[in-house]
């Protein structure tokens, strides 16, 4: 079935746990839906939508190369897939994966879009898969 018409596309996204952002270069502003607010650990309408705010919620391990990647995509456009650690405002860290994509002419970004979703469960079990393994290794060693 390829027809979508009629459909609640951000509502389905929503329902499956899928924040939905968009980038407004011109204003320098971020939107993010509320499922992405959920993810962030934030009530609707708290995240202000600057970088500055975004960049506090990343794991402090991984602030360099999620900012690094945004400044070069921010130059050139393109797709992007990434997997990093957020600190909640609670203090909880989690996992999360995001898809998306940035629009830029000559060099200037125009726009840009993309999903984020919560992989906490899925990283939690692949590390814990990866140590047994690492010690199943050294046993045998």
């Amino acid at each position: 079935m390829n027809d979508v018409t009629g459909l609640d596309i951000a509502g389905l996204l929503s329902e499956a746990g899928i924040g939905i952002w968009t980038w407004d270069p011109g204003n320098d502003v971020v939107y993010w839906d509320d499922t992405t607010h959920a993810i962030y650990g934030l009530k609707p309408g708290a995240f202000d939508g600057s970088f500055e705010a975004y960049a506090a919620l990343i794991h402090p391990d991984d602030v360099a190369t999620v900012t690094e990647l945004i400044m070069s995509l921010a130059a050139r456009g393109g797709h992007y897939s990434t997997k990093h650690r957020i600190v909640q405002p609670s203090g909880s860290v989690r996992w999360i994966e995001g898809q998306g994509r940035i629009i830029s002419d000559n060099g200037e970004p125009v726009s840009g879009f993309g999903v984020v979703y919560d992989v906490t469960d899925r990283a939690t079990i692949e590390d814990e898969r990866d140590r047994l393994r690492d010690s199943e290794r050294a046993a045998r060693a």
